[in-house]
C-alpha cells in the first residue's frame, strides 16, 4: 500500500480516497435514508389501489362515470352509449329498429321525403388559407364526397352566394345581391351537382342572412316534408344582414326547417351569430378549424343522412310497433335510473334524455306524451 501511495503521490491518493468514500459511503448510508442515496437498479413500485370510504347510503353513481356536456350516442336512439351498456343493450344497435327489421343496409324509401339545400359561401373569405389548403378547396372536396355518398331518395339543392363581383367596396352592391339557386331541389345528379360545386369561385362579399332567407324560399311547396339547410361558410355576414334575426323571424312565422352550419376556421365574432342560427332552428353548429375536424364533420353528416333514410323509410308502416317497443325501453330506462346513485350532472342528463324521448314519441304518435315521473 505504501508503494502504491508513493507511486501516485499525495494528490492521487486524495482522489482515490474520495472515490472510495463516495462509493462505499453511499451504500453504507442508503439504509439510513441518506438524501442523496439511490438504488443501483431503479425499480417501479406498484401503484396503490384506493378504496373510497362510502359517505352515503346510495351506491356510487354508475350512470356517466365522467359526465360530459356532449354524450356519445352511436346508434342514434337518444340513449347515450353508457346508459345502454348499463341497461344491457348494444350501444351500436337500435334494438327497436332491429326488432322491426329496419336496422339492415337494404331499406327502400317510402313516402317520407327529406330535402336538403346546400348553401355554399363563394365570397372572398373562402380563398383564405387554412391547414391543408384554402377554405374553398377543402369545402369542395368534402362536399363532393358528401354528394357521392348520399343515399337515394334524398332531394338536394345547391345555392351559392357572393359568387359575383369582388371584395372591393365598389363591387359590394353587386356582390351582396349575388344569391342564386344553381341546382333546384330534386333527385341527386351526382356528376352535375359536383361540377357546380367545383366551379364555385371565391370572389365577393358574404350576404349570409339573405342567403338563408333565399334557401328557405326554395322549399316552397315542400313545407310538409322534412327540410334542412346546410350552410358551409368561411365568414360572417358582411353585407349588413343579421342571420340570427332572420332565422328567429322564420321560426316565429312557423317555419320548421333546421339549419346546420359548418364554420371553416372562423373567429369568435363570426361564430356567435352562426351558432344562434343553428340553435334557433334545432340544427347543429360544427366548428372546423382544421382538416381533421372537417373530415369528422362530414363523416357525421353522412352517417346522419344514411341513418335518417333507413330509419324513416322503414318506420312508416310500423310506427305503432316501434312506439310500443320504445315505450318499453323507456320504462326500463326509468326503472333502472331510479335505482342508481345520482349527482346533479346525472339529474340534468336524465332530464335531457327523457325530454328527447318524449319529443320523439309525441312526434311519431301525433299526440303529447307525458315525461316520465322518475325522481332521481
Amino acid at each position: 500500500m505504501a508503494k502504491f501511495a508513493s507511486k501516485i503521490g499525495p494528490k492521487g491518493l486524495l482522489l482515490v480516497s474520495l472515490w472510495l468514500w463516495a462509493t462505499l459511503g453511499c451504500n453504507l448510508l442508503a439504509p439510513f435514508g441518506a438524501p442523496f442515496s439511490r438504488p443501483a437498479t431503479p425499480t417501479r413500485k406498484a401503484r396503490a389501489t384506493l378504496t373510497p370510504t362510502p359517505t352515503q347510503g346510495k351506491p356510487t353513481p354508475t350512470l356517466y362515470p365522467t359526465p360530459a356536456p356532449s354524450l356519445v350516442d352511436s346508434d342514434g336512439d337518444l340513449l347515450p352509449d353508457e346508459v345502454e351498456v348499463a341497461m344491457g343493450n348494444d350501444p351500436f344497435v337500435n334494438e327497436c329498429l332491429q326488432q322491426l327489421g329496419c336496422a339492415g343496409p337494404e331499406i327502400l324509401p317510402t313516402d317520407t321525403i327529406l330535402n336538403v339545400v346546400i348553401v355554399l359561401d363563394a365570397s372572398a373569405g373562402m380563398a383564405d388559407e387554412m391547414a391543408g389548403g384554402t377554405r374553398m378547396d377543402l369545402a369542395k372536396a368534402a362536399l363532393s364526397q358528401y354528394v357521392e355518398t348520399l343515399p337515394p331518395g334524398i332531394n338536394v339543392g345547391l345555392l351559392l352566394y357572393g359568387h359575383r363581383g369582388s371584395s372591393e367596396e365598389s363591387a359590394k352592391t353587386e356582390s351582396c345581391a349575388a344569391i342564386d339557386l344553381v341546382y333546384r331541389i330534386g333527385p341527386v345528379d351526382r356528376v352535375t351537382l359536383k361540377t357546380m360545386i367545383n366551379s364555385a369561385p371565391s370572389v365577393g362579399w358574404a350576404p349570409v342572412a339573405d342567403a338563408l332567407r333565399a334557401a328557405q324560399q326554395a322549399f316552397a311547396g315542400r313545407e310538409m316534408q322534412t327540410n334542412r339547410i346546410l350552410l358551409i361558410t368561411g365568414s360572417g355576414d358582411n353585407c349588413g344582414g343579421d342571420p340570427c334575426q332572420v332565422v328567429q323571424e322564420m321560426r316565429q312565422s312557423g317555419v320548421t326547417t333546421s339549419i346546420d352550419v359548418i364554420g371553416l376556421n372562423l373567429d369568435y365574432e363570426a361564430i356567435e351569430p352562426l351558432q344562434c342560427v343553428a340553435n334557433t332552428t334545432g340544427g347543429l353548429y360544427y366548428s372546423a378549424p382544421t382538416t381533421d375536424e372537417l373530415a369528422e364533420v362530414w363523416e357525421a353528416l353522412q352517417w346522419r343522412e344514411r341513418h335518417w333514410f333507413e330509419t324513416e323509410g322503414c318506420l312508416a308502416p310500423h310506427r305503432d310497433l316501434y312506439l310500443s317497443c320504445r315505450q318499453d325501453e323507456w320504462s326500463r330506462f326509468t326503472e333502472w335510473a331510479e335505482t342508481t346513485g345520482w349527482i346533479q350532472e346525472h339529474r340534468d342528463q336524465f332530464a335531457a334524455v327523457t325530454k328527447a324521448l318524449a319529443e320523439e314519441q309525441a312526434g311519431l304518435a301525433g299526440t303529447p306524451t307525458p315525461v316520465p315521473t322518475a325522481t332521481p
